[in-house]
């Protein structure tokens, strides 16, 4: 499995998950220590480490857009 190919597995498996448990970086630690062993991609790093980053990535990123959402509608 490549690099590639496992982030967008984690990615499914996280977005599988319903919304309330996908929202800490605790949750995305927890969840990656799951993962670690079923996606077995090359790295000089700690597997685990590479999946809850990709994981606290997302959240970053919705909560950057959740955000400009609310900062839009107050504007108007």
């Amino acid at each position: 499995m490549t690099k590639d190919e496992a982030q967008r597995e984690a990615m499914r498996r996280w977005c599988e998950l319903p919304i309330m448990n996908r929202q800490t970086h605790k949750q995305a630690r927890d969840f990656s220590e799951v993962l670690a062993p079923a996606l077995p991609f090359h790295t000089m790093g700690s597997r685990q480490r590479i999946i809850e980053a990709w994981l606290v990535r997302d959240i970053e990123e919705r909560d950057s857009v959740a955000q400009d959402l609310a900062a839009r509608r107050q504007g108007s």
